[in-house]
């Protein structure tokens, strides 16, 4: 029992510096949120793989980028939201990419995640490049 209890808090002193998860084609997961929470607790981590590609009924990854924000050690992102195509908006993945100051390697797929801005629906190995389309995309005069 106390390796249970023990196990009640393993999130706050986690050591743990690579992560890959395969979500892809989970067509009723409609939300990230807990996984976002869970992920921000995760300090240490150096490398995200996250693929949740084909997840058609996720309609938000607000929390997630909310976790990346947190993960200063960040330095490895690979995250796969193609054929999310009920996702309609990626600024918090915008906010913690431009907060996140040890990231050297990044791919962010969001090609086939038709509610998105056209230009946005494409491959990112830049975090520049996203947050300069990201802008473009938000600004006034951008049509959708």
């Amino acid at each position: 029992s106390q390796a249970w209890m023990s196990w009640g808090r393993p999130w706050r002193r986690c050591q743990l510096q690579q992560l890959r998860l395969d979500l892809s084609m989970c067509g009723s997961l409609t939300s990230v949120d807990e996984l976002g929470k869970a992920l921000a607790a995760l300090q240490q981590l150096q490398q995200l793989r996250l693929d949740l590609s084909m997840c058609g009924s996720l309609t938000s990854v607000d929390e997630l980028g909310k976790a990346l924000a947190a993960l200063q050690q960040l330095q490895q992102l690979h995250l796969d939201l193609n054929g999310c195509g009920k996702l309609t908006s990626v600024d918090e993945l915008g906010k913690a990419l431009a907060a996140l100051q040890q990231l050297q390697r990044l791919s962010l797929n969001l090609s086939g995640c038709s509610q998105l801005p056209l230009s946005l629906q494409k491959v990112f190995f830049s975090a520049a490049d996203f947050l300069q389309t990201l802008g473009d995309a938000n600004s006034p005069s951008a049509g959708r």
